[in-house]
């Protein structure tokens, strides 16, 4: 099972950036080795889930949230946070629905 949220759009000092600035939860960002990537779930029309690994710089953290840019995300995506086993990319998933 895996656990989505919504990619918010800001900072986490509320301060205007040049650049879009996107706040994710800790748990979302993998942060091992170089690359720092999360893992965007999309649903196709025949409503299968499936996650895709998109790349982000790190701005700012706090205990909370990576404030991130990336060229591959927008407000309104979700990205996973939270899953009971590994994933890779292009992986189907089953989100778990909030309760």
């Amino acid at each position: 099972m895996k656990k989505v949220t919504e990619v918010t759009y800001g900072t986490i000092d509320g301060e205007q950036s040049r650049d879009d600035r996107y706040l994710l939860p800790l748990s979302a960002v993998d942060a091992t080795g170089n690359a720092r990537t999360v893992f965007v779930a999309k649903t196709d029309e025949n409503n299968k889930t499936i996650v895709s690994e998109v790349t982000v710089n790190i701005k700012k953290s706090d205990d909370l949230y990576y404030e991130v840019t990336s060229d591959s995300m927008y407000s309104g995506m979700e990205v996973v946070y939270s899953t009971s086993k590994n994933i890779a990319n292009g992986d189907r998933v089953h989100i778990a629905e909030e309760e």
